[in-house]
């Protein structure tokens, strides 16, 4: 038996662990730890990418919407302008059959809401956009050929150029097409 005990003594020694439990247990317990740390960042990466791309979602969509706000707004601005800029020009053009002084106050009533109109699409612009300076121009060249107008006018039939109204006019609207395709390539550049 003590030939047995001796060869069971030897097997125990051979496949003893010859590395310290201690040793097993840290680096059993480090690659745990480092399993969950790759776990945890991947997670923390994938959300974090995730919240970019709701964040940039988030602002494309509020960029979108004020840019249609602000294009809207510029049309509806301009369109109403030019109802009173064409009304304006067209009662200079027309024979007056009221005093000088209604005819005076129905020009002043109209020229305000003209410069007020004009005032506002001038301050919705930005001048250092070629096309959206094409804008300011054409209101610029038309208050100066309406003043030049008025200035010419009196009660009896006038006869102005209407040629050079039609340039400035169509100058105007299309410049504002213009910007209403840009803003549109702009949008689409978004999504």
């Amino acid at each position: 038996m003590s030939k047995v005990m001796e060869i069971l003594e030897k097997i125990a020694e051979n496949t003893a662990s010859s590395i310290d439990p201690v040793w097993v247990a840290a680096i059993t317990g480090g690659t745990a730890i480092l399993t969950a740390l790759i776990t945890v960042g991947s997670t923390v990466y994938i959300q974090s990418k995730n919240n970019n791309l709701e964040h940039q979602k988030l602002m494309a969509d509020v960029i979108t919407r004020e840019r249609m706000r602000w294009l809207k707004d510029l049309r509806d601005l301009a369109g109403s302008n030019y109802v009173y800029i064409d009304l304006q020009y067209n009662l200079l053009k027309r024979k007056i059959d009221v005093s000088s002084e209604q005819f005076q106050n129905q020009l002043d009533e109209i020229s305000t809401k003209i410069m007020k109109q004009s005032n506002d699409i001038i301050l919705m612009l930005n001048k250092n956009d070629p096309v959206q300076s094409e804008v300011f121009n054409s209101i610029q060249d038309v208050q100066r050929f309406i003043l030049a107008c008025v200035r010419e006018a009196t009660l009896e039939a006038q006869s102005f150029d209407d040629v050079r109204y039609g340039e400035i006019k169509n100058n105007f609207f299309n410049a504002m097409n213009e910007i209403g395709c840009e803003t549109w390539k702009q949008i689409k550049s978004l999504s």
